[in-house]
């Protein structure tokens, strides 16, 4: 027999198909994975600023139980209320010196007389063993007016005298507290035996 001869154009019509067969064999490849997201920042909470504090208002409607005249103007004593739950402030004019508490206020001395720059104060106490303190006003001419921390040893008569332009104050025994003697000199409070002042004297009041 004789071989059966395949026509040219049989040929490249069957290469076409296979080129076609083996593109669809083939796989692509995958795409490649996207970034990593970067987390989002949240802006951070800021607190709010605390709202100012409302102005100090003064009392009104207060007695004047006693009056000093000094280097400065008038100082006061004035009263709040009635009995037992009356409160006593000390001012200066308008200005605060010592805020009102349930304690009276006595002017226990001042110097010099007729327009003072110290004053003496004497805080009466119900206590029995300890009926008084007491406190100094400064309130020298030019200078800010200042008031003392409390002192003494319970005994509310001590011995008053002039010294270097102060005063020397000097407690007697009062039941089981010793004698004890202040002085108190150019704006500072110290008491006998110590080496060295306490500190200056500082403003107890509002400004």
């Amino acid at each position: 027999m004789k071989p059966t001869a395949i026509p040219l154009l049989v040929l490249p019509l069957a290469l076409a198909l296979a080129v076609v067969a083996g593109c669809k064999g083939e796989k692509k490849p995958s795409p490649p994975p996207p970034p990593p997201s970067r987390p989002v920042e949240r802006p951070k909470a800021v607190a709010p600023e605390p709202a100012p504090a409302p102005p100090r208002k003064e009392r009104t409607g207060g007695k004047v139980v006693k009056s000093v005249t000094t280097t400065q103007g008038k100082l006061t004593v004035v009263r709040y209320g009635k009995g037992g739950s009356a409160e006593y402030a000390l001012m200066l004019g308008s200005r605060t010196l010592v805020e009102p508490e349930q304690r009276p206020i006595e002017v226990a001395g001042s110097r010099p007389k007729g327009k003072a720059n110290l004053v003496l104060l004497r805080f009466p106490r119900k206590a029995k063993d300890c009926p008084a303190r007491f406190r100094v006003a400064d309130l020298a001419k030019g200078k800010d007016p200042r008031v003392s921390d409390e002192f003494g040893n319970c005994s509310a008569r001590p011995k008053v005298s002039a010294a270097s332009g102060g005063w020397k104050l000097a407690f007697p025994k009062a039941g089981s507290f010793k004698a004890k003697t202040w002085t108190y000199s150019n704006g500072e409070l110290r008491e006998a035996g110590q080496k060295s002042p306490p500190g200056p004297v500082g403003y107890t009041g509002p400004v």
